[in-house]
């Protein structure tokens, strides 16, 4: 007996209504959307994997560690493009404000200018303290930084409009052209100078080319919502201590301990990271939803919810700490150092449920408790990095990461009572 297509099509859509009482949560829109998702992050995952083994086997990591340090300090840089305008867009899309889109990009660009400025700075300081390499590297990064941060919001657009299915295709195409290019330029050379070069003027070609290909193929609708801006603009200001927060550790790794161990440290903590950005794709799907359902409705279904995904993390933290050995010894052996740190690290996993109250919050655009959560987290997160790594080094910042992990989770679920 055949089944045709849309039989089958129409089965799986029936089994996945019924079992919505029992999961409360839409899962026709979480398998459809989820499926586009996951494969974006297990192909962006496959896509750097093969990247980082090339780094590992190919470049010493005395030079990885410097590239590493740059690529660090232009992630601070980022925080002049308002990166706080893409949860916005995501947020202003999704209500049918798709036009949105065009002032925040403008509004991103004015705003990068102020990277430039930044790069030149840093550019100078560095050539009069005879470091060309590090200042003609940031003179790269803070020429381009303005036209990547500031193009670069088409994958929330898209996000927005619920097409999750383009998001992924063009995010991997462009992800894979980009570590081609990478590659290449590995193969040829291990100038710092001209792999950062790659870098960006690779970037900065695709982002554009994908900027005006998805904008032709599906034009903005609707009108310009104003009050998104102005919301973009708060919640990058919430931001500023994060985008710091998150690359403090290896800029004091680079100065505290060098090059070389920032290397480490990179390996130390690529996979668990990985493993996180997959983590990221439940946030990238609730998004969108939480914009438009009662705040009453979504807090009457997370406990659930969150019990589920905390079940998955434990699941995978154990696979992975049973096959790290095994997995640095196939793909990264002159890595084989950062497997015991790798694995206390993978434990911070479990502060994944984090996703979920802030982008319920997020959703929301309840200004004023994302300002009290994010300045209480980022400082615990700055302050815990910096004195476990001071005090206790390489291993005291593997354990500082999981510490302020696990009180940022907590306090998470305290902001929720706010709104």
């Amino acid at each position: 007996m055949k089944i045709s297509a849309s039989s089958l099509k129409s089965k799986v859509y029936n089994f996945l209504k019924r079992t919505e009482k029992y999961t409360r949560t839409d899962n026709v829109y979480l398998v459809k959307g989820g499926f586009w998702l996951t494969f974006k992050q297990i192909g962006g995952f496959v896509i750097a994997w093969v990247l980082a083994m090339v780094w590992a086997r190919f470049v010493p990591k005395e030079i990885y560690g410097k590239y590493k340090f740059i690529m660090s300090v232009a992630g601070f840089l980022a925080i002049f493009s308002l990166p706080g305008m893409n949860t916005a867009l995501i947020r202003a899309v999704a209500r049918g404000f798709e036009k949105t889109v065009k002032q925040i990009v403008k509004t991103k660009f004015r705003w990068s200018i102020l990277s430039l400025g930044a790069g030149i700075s840093l550019a100078l300081y560095y050539w009069f303290q005879h470091n060309q390499i590090l200042a003609i590297s940031f003179l790269i990064v803070g020429i381009f930084s303005p036209l990547v941060n500031s193009f670069a919001v088409y994958g929330d657009y898209l996000a927005g409009k619920k097409r999750f299915d383009l998001q992924t295709k063009y995010g991997l195409l462009k992800n894979l052209l980009l570590a081609s290019a990478m590659i290449v330029g590995i193969l040829l050379t291990k100038n710092v100078i001209y792999l950062i070069l790659i870098y960006f003027l690779s970037q900065t070609i695709l982002t554009i080319f994908f900027y005006l290909f998805i904008f032709k193929k599906l034009p903005p609708k609707g009108e310009i919502d104003q009050k998104s801006i102005t919301y973009g603009k708060h919640l990058s200001l919430s931001f500023v201590l994060g985008e710091i927060a998150t690359y403090i550790d290896k800029v004091l790794v680079f100065h505290f301990l060098g090059a070389t161990e920032l290397a480490i440290y990179s390996f130390d903590t690529l996979v668990p990271n990985q493993i996180r950005g997959l983590n990221k794709t439940f946030g990238k799907l609730a998004l969108p939803k939480f914009s438009i359902r009662d705040t009453k409705e979504i807090k009457r279904n997370l406990w659930s919810k969150i019990i589920r995904m905390e079940l998955f993390l434990i699941i995978t933290v154990g696979l992975y700490i049973i096959s790290a050995g095994l997995i640095f010894k196939l793909f990264f052996p002159a890595y084989l150092d950062s497997v015991l740190y790798s694995k206390i690290y993978s434990l911070s996993l479990l502060n994944g449920i984090v996703i979920l109250p802030q982008n319920i919050v997020f959703a929301k655009a309840k200004t004023r408790v994302i300002y009290k959560y994010s300045l209480f987290n980022n400082s615990i997160q700055i302050l815990t990095i910096f004195i476990s790594l001071y005090y206790f080094g390489l291993l005291g910042l593997i354990v500082g990461n999981i510490i302020y992990k696990t009180i940022i989770t907590g306090a998470s679920f305290f902001m929720l009572r706010e709104i």
